[in-house]
């Protein structure tokens, strides 16, 4: 039976009240699951669990996307503790394939505007800017699923995995959120980069219960040891370049 809580009761780990707990029995304020204690939500509240966008049956289509959009730019803390108690990852990613068009599409007009007052007059949409559009649900998708097995798999190597793929494709899915910065003119594509890894380190440290160092390093160690043994490689082939270089030097001069 759904039930309202006692206004003193308070989480056990961050010591808010809990008027209200999710469906979940977790704590509206950290994620931290206390018990299946499912209570109804007062009227116009937020979710307590999965994202407004997955509510979107009942707060409409642009609320559900801006409220996401806000909540997981700004608020991603909270935002992925919520994820982690349930979400799907087929709504997730519908959400990315739409805040990904948005943004590659006021890229391409930006880009087009900008190049109007060039000399040589109003360019024609490149066809390339063309195919950019067409195949955003192509593209969009394996780049989630490439960013999301190889972290996955950093993070199963490192012993950080807490959750399933489902999950990490999920946080990767919602952190796509910062491809609307592109709306920036100029600085939009760059920011929209960074942006995005913040908040997917962030998503992934709320969804597998780590911290976000320990995210870090494990996401950067498959990268370091082929960087290690370039720069061995490079620096190793400088020594024998210049040991080469002394010995020809040294023997020269015999052989005259």
């Amino acid at each position: 039976m759904l039930k309202k809580t006692s206004p003193s009761t308070s989480c056990s780990r961050c010591g808010a009240a809990l008027p209200y707990l999710a469906a979940q029995g977790a704590c509206t304020t950290c994620g931290h699951y206390i018990g299946p204690a499912a209570v109804i939500r007062p009227p116009g509240a937020l979710p307590n669990y999965g994202t407004a966008w997955e509510h979107m049956g009942e707060m409409g289509v642009p609320r559900g996307f801006t409220l996401t959009l806000k909540e997981s730019l700004f608020d991603p803390g909270r935002f992925f503790a919520r994820l982690r108690l349930g979400t799907d990852p087929f709504m997730a990613w519908l959400f990315a394939l739409t805040a990904a068009s948005l943004g590659i599409t006021a890229s391409v007009l930006w880009r087009t505007f900008f190049e109007s007052y060039l000399p040589a007059g109003p360019p024609i949409v490149p066809a390339s800017s063309v195919s950019r559009l067409i195949f955003i649900p192509v593209v969009v998708t394996l780049q989630l699923g490439v960013v999301s097995l190889l972290c996955h798999f950093a993070l199963h190597v490192g012993g950080l995995r807490q959750a399933p793929l489902s999950m990490t494709f999920s946080a990767a899915c919602y952190a796509k959120a910062a491809a609307v910065l592109q709306v920036i003119p100029i600085a939009g594509g760059v920011a929209s980069i960074i942006a995005f890894w913040i908040v997917l380190l962030i998503g992934l440290a709320g969804v597998h219960r780590s911290r976000i160092g320990r995210v870090t390093v494990n996401l950067l160690i498959p990268l370091l040891f082929p960087a290690a043994i370039l720069v061995g490689a490079i620096v190793g082939g400088a020594a024998c370049g210049i040991f080469i270089e002394h010995i020809f030097k040294e023997t020269l001069p015999i052989l005259r």
